[in-house]
């Protein structure tokens, strides 16, 4: 039986509280009529009888990146976290982070996700 697998690209991504924060991606395709989000947001993993493994579970919203098309005919796009909002994040709290995007026709999808980590500067 074959697999058929949709989760997004995996990117971990650490950053110094209070400083800025921003990062280029680049697609394959042409970004033209698509709305992107990307967030933060705590993470908690839950452990019991149902779940021996562990569940990662998404929690609030802490940040929110500013998302800039740079050139959607190339698929370049820009994010970006300001100094104010990478010091308003927590050092000892777990993280995740999402890229988002809504392309023509409605269709919702994860395209990056991982984890987000705070170090002290």
């Amino acid at each position: 039986m074959s697999t058929y697998s949709v989760l997004p690209a995996s990117l971990d991504l650490v950053v110094l509280k209070g400083d800025e924060f921003g990062m280029d991606l680049a697609f394959d395709i042409s970004l033209a009529s698509f709305a992107w989000t990307a967030e933060v947001f705590s993470s908690a993993r839950t452990v019991n009888s149902n779940y021996p493994g562990g569940l990662a579970t998404q929690g609030t919203t802490a940040a929110t990146f500013t998302v800039n098309v740079v050139d959607a005919a190339n698929g370049q796009l820009n994010l970006a976290l300001d100094e104010t909002t990478t010091g308003g994040l927590d050092e000892a709290t777990a993280y995740r982070w999402f890229l988002r995007g809504v392309a023509p026709g409605a269709v919702t999808r994860t395209y990056i996700s991982g984890s987000f980590t705070v170090r002290a500067p």
